[in-house]
């Protein structure tokens, strides 16, 4: 039989027993109720910070939206509101602007560089659409400024182009004529040898009369080659020439310098004072002065070339004749691209005689025209006694 103190040690064991698992037990609820709490505050976390990334999403589709440029779907649909009748937004000097107009200024910024209506957007008041400081003439200047740009633009590179050619071909030239003209003057070496020759014959005639009477006398005279003077002649002509064009084109870019230097005073005589000048610069024909400065500037190359064949034939037969057939091969090419453009619209293929073979060529027209004008005003006003 067991003892009571063998009995009262395994109740005590017991209740210690059951007493750990229950520390166990609230200690796992302590840490469930911990994982819990933490749980929802990553929940927490994380719902914060999503919303954080929408708001941060919204700023990047609104800023993407203020400045991509419109697609092609975008335009179709701002074609088709524009074409669809709406009432006209009028607006006066100090109202606000359109809510359209700035949404295409911020899907399109270029517009405004090309569209009047984008750039000036205020209107002119009713009866003062003619003002000094209207809208359209500032519109005009701006057009104007376009136009004026790229005219004087391609003259000016023109230009340009001739004052760099002609400088280098003088420059050419120049030391070509530096070895030729000296044929065009008497040689004082040979005329000194000459002397000394005659003066050699004299002495060994010692005095006889008759030997001395034989001697001829020294010629003095003096008369350049035919070829000196053709090759001389050319190259000066040529030389000439080139400085003329490039003395021209000097004054041709101070012409159009004038013609865009900056006007002070309103809007309105601003553009006035830029037509003055624009009708100016068509009556005295200088785009057309302008564009004869090439033409001359080729004829004298073609003069150069002649020259230069004139004085290689004495000098190299076979050298004479390749630099020949070269320059004839560049003559019928020039020509040929000069016509070639009359056959064939689309060949890019021209040069300045082109345009003044064109208008040559539709002289005739033109002169047809006006007489059949003139034959049908002639006859109205023959019939028009009549019937009265």
């Amino acid at each position: 039989m067991p003892s009571v103190d063998n009995l009262e040690n395994d109740t005590m064991d017991s209740e210690g027993h059951l007493n750990s698992q229950s520390n166990v037990l609230k200690l796992l609820q302590a840490i469930l109720h911990e994982s819990q709490k933490n749980c929802e505050e990553a929940r927490l976390y994380e719902s914060k910070m999503l919303e954080v990334m929408q708001t941060i999403l919204q700023e990047c589709h609104k800023k993407n939206e203020a400045t991509k440029m419109p697609t092609l779907g975008e335009v179709h649909d701002e074609e088709q509101t524009e074409a669809a009748p709406a009432a006209p937004t009028v607006m006066h000097k100090g109202s606000p602007q359109p809510l359209g107009q700035k949404q295409c200024l911020h899907t399109n910024p270029a517009a405004a560089t090309y569209d009047y209506r984008l750039k000036y957007p205020v209107e002119d008041e009713q009866y003062h659409e003619h003002d000094a400081e209207a809208r359209v003439w500032w519109v005009y200047n701006d057009e104007a400024k376009a136009f004026d740009d790229d005219m004087v633009g391609e003259l000016g590179e023109g230009l340009d182009v001739l004052l760099i050619f002609a400088g280098l071909f003088s420059a050419v030239i120049t030391t070509f004529i530096a070895q030729t003209s000296q044929a065009l003057s008497v040689d004082n070496t040979s005329l000194s040898v000459s002397f000394d020759k005659t003066i050699t014959a004299i002495l060994q005639a010692n005095g006889n009369s008759s030997i001395i009477s034989q001697i001829p006398a020294t010629d003095t005279s003096f008369s350049p080659a035919t070829g000196d003077i053709w090759v001389n002649g050319l190259w000066f002509t040529s030389l000439t020439i080139a400085l003329s064009i490039a003395l021209f084109a000097v004054l041709a870019k101070q012409w159009l310098r004038q013609y865009t230097s900056f006007v002070t005073g309103t809007s309105q005589e601003r553009a006035c004072i830029r037509q003055f000048r624009l009708n100016g610069l068509k009556k005295w024909k200088v785009p057309e002065i302008i564009g004869i400065f090439p033409i001359l500037l080729h004829f004298s190359v073609m003069l150069f070339l002649t020259g230069l064949i004139i004085f290689l034939f004495p000098l190299n037969t076979q050298i004479a004749y390749v630099i020949l057939g070269l320059t004839i091969t560049t003559v019928l090419l020039y020509i040929a691209v000069t016509i070639v453009p009359f056959c064939i619209i689309q060949c890019p293929y021209r040069t300045t005689f082109s345009e003044f073979l064109y208008y040559i060529y539709h002289i005739p027209q033109i002169a047809y025209r006006k007489l059949k004008h003139w034959q049908q005003n002639s006859i109205l006003m023959t019939i028009s006694p009549s019937t009265t």
